[in-house]
């Protein structure tokens, strides 16, 4: 790269992370005022508010870097244009689409960057945030080790499950333990469970009393003492903590249970095609930047965020439609990006050089 290339490139990722840490901060901020009156009746100090303000921030940057790529890229550009330096690069005989050619480098950096916060940070911050409101409230009954489970029920309960399915109301693999005074009493072998209304009914249960050394089968049991509001809930926000990997292994477990969770294997694609939205907002805010006259900056950004809520409107409705089985998984989350990729990589290639 010329001087002036690095100049640019360099103007960009320090605007970048300046806006996309101010947004992602203010968005963080909002969301804790939304959350003040539910954690108001429980203890908490500032800096515990803060922390979980601060917490939030990378769920935001993951979802706000691509929008933030595009205005910053109008910018710089749109920049250089009122200051002549683009008429003079034309001038001197330079090739355009090599000289933003760093452009298009730092847009595939920033996919490789937001599937790095979408798979390692956000998941870990997220659930680092969800364990201390867990922990204000008072909700320390359930917890996750190793793909299992625990929860802590009442009459000295302790259940384990290898697998819940909320929308069947149902757990898999189900380890219930009776302690009294500190002693294993007795012990709950059932292959499933499925929520009655009130109850767990238990399925193909093995009783094991360990005071009277004797095993039991019944076909069925009630397991009373566990509620099921906890667990949805719970539930809702651990699939939110895992990374793509974790939720691939979670789904295959579905599988192996005999479920097909179509939302999940969208879900899962999404996490996957949702960066390529970065490369293309680079390419779509130097195509805008470049046409648009000099000193209309104002209109190019105005262009780029229509086309941006264009993409996230068709890219919804593409994930909406995979949710409802009317397009496979992989198609809904993918086709919108390759789409517009494609798109964004023609309309580059037809810049005047």
């Amino acid at each position: 790269m010329n001087r002036l290339q690095r100049l640019y490139i360099r103007e960009f990722g320090v605007l970048l992370l300046i806006v996309s840490s101010m947004l992602s901060a203010v968005f963080s901020v909002i969301f804790i005022v939304e959350r003040i009156d539910e954690l108001m009746p429980y203890r908490q100090t500032t800096e515990t508010l803060l922390l979980l303000g601060a917490l939030k921030i990378p769920e935001y940057l993951m979802y706000l870097l691509p929008m933030t790529s595009l205005l910053c890229t109008i910018f710089v550009i749109s920049r250089a244009s009122r200051r002549n330096e683009i008429t003079a690069i034309k001038a001197s005989g330079v090739n355009l689409r090599r000289f933003f050619m760093p452009f298009i480098i730092a847009g595939v950096l920033l996919v490789a960057i937001d599937f790095v916060i979408a798979e390692f940070i956000a998941p870990a911050s997220l659930k680092k945030s969800n364990d201390i409101l867990y922990s204000l409230k008072g909700e320390k009954n359930i917890s996750y080790q190793e793909g299992n489970i625990w929860i802590r029920a009442k009459n000295g309960l302790l259940v384990r499950a290898k697998l819940f399915v909320p929308q069947e109301m149902e757990l898999y693999g189900i380890s219930v333990f009776y302690i009294h005074e500190g002693k294993l009493t007795k012990r709950i072998e059932a292959e499933k469970g499925v929520w009655s209304g009130q109850d767990w009914r238990l399925q193909e249960v093995r009783e094991f009393d360990l005071d009277r050394n004797t095993v039991r089968y019944m076909p069925e049991k009630l397991l009373k003492g566990v509620g099921e509001t906890e667990i949805i809930e719970r539930e809702k926000n651990r699939l939110s903590e895992m990374s793509v990997t974790e939720l691939i292994r979670h789904e295959k477990r579905l599988e192996d249970a005999g479920y097909m969770n179509t939302k999940l294997k969208v879900d899962i694609q999404s996490r996957l095609s949702y960066p390529l939205a970065n490369l293309f907002m680079v390419m779509i805010g130097i195509f805008l930047s470049l046409k648009s006259r000099k000193g209309k900056g104002m209109v190019s950004a105005g262009a780029g965020i229509l086309i941006s809520l264009a993409y996230w409107v068709i890219y919804t409705l593409s994930l909406s439609l995979g949710y409802a089985g009317g397009l496979p998984p992989m198609v809904a989350a993918w086709i919108v990006p390759v789409i517009f990729l494609a798109l964004g990589g023609g309309l580059y290639f037809r810049m005047p050089v």
